[in-house]
């Protein structure tokens, strides 16, 4: 994550996993705060499985079988992509999501 920093102009970073659909579900984290990224981040273990609109899905087993617990997201390793839209210069941090013991979680399409 060094490589954000030496972007002089870098306002944020996107820090998110992929869900089923495509789409970036994930916490925007300013630039001074990456640290926090280090260890994991908490999101629900069901964010990876919502419709087009981020709704849950009915009867998904995602949910059922989890409860909504919280996964960890870590980095996947491949460091930060420029995002290149945007007014302000912006990064995204690829993460894939784990149970808290470190087994993969499924539910996300980069640990299938």
């Amino acid at each position: 994550m060094a490589e954000i920093h030496k972007q002089k102009d870098a306002g944020f970073a996107l820090a998110a996993v992929c869900d089923l659909n495509g789409c970036f579900r994930g916490k925007r984290v300013e630039i001074a705060n990456l640290e926090k990224l280090l260890g994991g981040i908490r999101m629900p273990m069901s964010s990876v499985g919502v419709d087009i609109w981020g709704t849950d899905v009915f009867g998904s087993r995602l949910t059922l079988e989890s409860g909504d617990l919280d996964g960890i997201c870590d980095s996947t390793g491949r460091g930060p992509v420029d995002l290149g839209w945007g007014t302000s210069v912006s990064s995204f941090i690829p993460l894939w999501m784990r149970y808290e013991d470190g087994r993969p979680w499924f539910g996300d399409g980069r640990r299938v």
